[in-house]
């Protein structure tokens, strides 16, 4: 037998946790980091230094990422 651990999470909480696991993950561009802090920021109402702290991140990081979702798009003709 395997022995288990139940816990119970918030809705914060898991996305949170969520996160934090697919930042892990080496394969995550930084564009698609950055739109996983911007989720948290719309949908938790996160602040900059509490992204940080959930994904152990420094705080300028996490700026850089969310300055690459909110670049303007540039079309190179």
């Amino acid at each position: 037998m395997l022995p288990v651990v139940m816990q119970s999470y918030t809705d914060r909480e898991m996305i949170t946790l969520t996160v934090t696991e697919n930042i892990q993950r080496e394969d995550l561009t930084p564009l698609e980091e950055g739109k996983l802090f911007q989720k948290m920021v719309d949908d938790m109402e996160f602040m900059q230094a509490q992204i940080a702290k959930a994904v152990n991140e420094d705080r300028n990081y996490i700026s850089r990422r969310l300055q690459l979702v909110n670049a303007p798009l540039v079309l190179l003709c």
